[in-house]
Parts: structure tokens; sequence; C-alpha cells
């Protein structure tokens, strides 16, 4: 349920910032103009169809441009 899913979120979160991993796109010094070419290279290998939902263009971009600064 969304509920749990949010607690899970939240979890990692704190996993991540508990090991020192907790960065982001600009923590690592990569434009935001970068990020298209990011989501570009995503659809490179024919992999990525293999999931259960596949991504559009779009939707990666806006999920890279959520982590270029949390």
């Amino acid at each position: 349920d969304e509920i749990a899913a949010e607690k899970a979120c939240d979890e990692m979160d704190k996993f991540l910032k508990e090991v020192g991993m907790w960065m982001d796109f600009k923590d690592k010094n990569v434009s935001e103009s970068t990020l298209r070419d990011i989501a570009k290279d995503t659809f490179q290998l024919p992999d990525y169809e293999n999931h259960a939902k596949v991504a559009t263009a779009d939707e990666v971009i806006d999920l890279l441009k959520k982590s270029h600064e949390r």
C-alpha cells in the first residue's frame, strides 16, 4: 500500500544517510543540462523493455530532475 511504500522510501533515505551515500547529481557536479543525455543513454540497450513498466523518455527525465538536488 502507499503508506508502506512511503515508509520504505523513508527508511532507505535514512540508511543512505547513515552510510554516507546520501547524494544527488548536484553533489557529483552533474549539470541539469546533462540529464537529457543520461536519459537518452537509458534507452541504448534493449533490456529496458524487459521491465514490467517501460518508462518513457519524459518520465526518465522527470525522475532525473527530481534526483538532481534533493
